[in-house]
């Protein structure tokens, strides 16, 4: 009997240690690394005048703290963060504020937000930056003493880079304000900041307004971007704007403006010089957009269109 109890108990001991071994030589599976997949991504502008790297992305295995910590390193050297919970979805990084993106390389970076020195993503965008040019520029004259003056000008701006460019456009009581520079045979015209015309469909929120040639397009833009904000508005093309609005010209867009300049009458009041006139027959033409806001007429611009023009 003290035998067989005897054997029992170098049998329970002998299991023992054959669990213990097995639990030691047979682990359990570890969860799998987190993976990070980029689905799609685009530079837009936002409501808020910043413009965006936007992108689409899902990851899948186990996230430390389940959540993750975006950081895009801009060329300034600044840095732009976002941390979300969200494992699949939509996340923006700003690429710049009120101002037209720094062209060069950028850095995105996605890491889980509990421990930030393993990197799950890295990817890096290179940018040439915003490439604006002028097409279809019509003047309008009116006669005024022994000649004509420039009354309007109706022009299409084409952004065919590959980043947005925001178009100051200033308070309307700053008549040289405008986001359009002309000159007539190198004779400035000042454009009236009040009166430049937006010729398509404008999307505006609180403020802020971007412009579409197709009222479709305006519409999928703002369901996609606001839904059923409704601070969100779809306004009907040839909306005269008082120069509160910063212009957006996203990439690949195409809007129409029509400006309306300066009236002889108000030359003296806004530059102390007497209005420009121009006599019948031909005339070289500039016009360039204006970078430098606080000049009438700047030094600097970009997207410049010559062209000769008939007066009248």
């Amino acid at each position: 009997m003290v035998k067989a109890k005897t054997v029992a108990a170098i049998l329970v001991v002998v299991l023992v240690v054959i669990v213990g071994l097995a639990f030691f030589v047979v682990r359990l599976p570890s969860p799998p690394p987190p993976k990070f997949s980029l689905l799609s991504w685009k530079v837009e502008p936002q409501f808020n005048s910043e413009a965006v790297l936007s992108i689409q992305y899902e990851v899948s295995g186990d996230v430390p703290g389940d959540s993750i910590y975006f950081q895009l390193l801009r060329p300034t050297g600044t840095t732009a963060y976002h941390e979300t919970p969200i494992l699949t979805g939509t996340v923006n990084l700003r690429m710049s504020g009120v101002s037209t993106p720094e062209p060069g390389r950028y850095r995105l970076t996605a890491v889980p937000y509990e421990h930030r020195g393993q990197i799950m993503f890295e990817r890096e965008f290179s940018f040439s930056g915003a490439k604006i040019s002028i097409e279809n520029c019509t003047p309008t004259w009116d006669s005024y003493d022994s000649g004509y003056w420039l009354k309007e000008i109706e022009l299409t701006l084409v952004n065919e880079g590959d980043l947005p460019v925001v178009l100051p456009n200033r308070p309307a009581e700053m008549f040289y304000r405008g986001p359009i520079w002309v000159k007539v045979d190198d004779v400035g015209v000042v454009v009236a900041s009040s009166e430049v015309l937006i010729q398509g469909w404008l999307v505006t929120y609180e403020g802020i307004g971007r412009a579409f040639e197709s009222e479709q397009a305006a519409k999928d833009f703002k369901n996609q971007q606001y839904g059923d904000d409704p601070r969100a508005e779809v306004t009907a093309q040839e909306l005269r704007e008082s120069g509160g609005y910063n212009l957006w010209l996203a990439c690949g867009q195409r809007i129409r403006l029509s400006c309306r300049l300066i009236a002889p009458w108000q030359y003296l009041v806004t530059t102390s010089e007497s209005a420009p006139e121009f006599q019948p027959g031909e005339h070289s033409l500039r016009v360039g957009i204006n970078i430098t806001p606080q000049e009438a007429l700047p030094k600097e611009s970009i997207g410049e269109h010559r062209a000769t023009i008939q007066v009248p």
